[in-house]
């Protein structure tokens, strides 16, 4: 799992805060497993606010 949320934290940073848009984070969504996104949500504290932010979504969005 952590190599992972390494890797989707450098493709967040990559994107740029103002490039990530619904499409991308849907895509996100639906390939990261609930596992995954429990994982990223609990070390992605660490990472930068805006990008803690878009992953908060990337892994809470379906709980409507």
């Amino acid at each position: 799992g952590t190599r992972l949320i390494s890797l989707l934290v450098q493709a967040l940073k990559a994107l740029g805060k103002d490039n990530i848009d619904d499409t991308i984070i849907n895509k996100l969504k639906n390939d990261l497993t609930d596992k995954e996104k429990a994982t990223a949500l609990l070390e992605a504290k660490a990472a930068t606010s805006w990008i803690y932010e878009f992953i908060k979504q990337i892994c809470k969005g379906d709980e409507k």
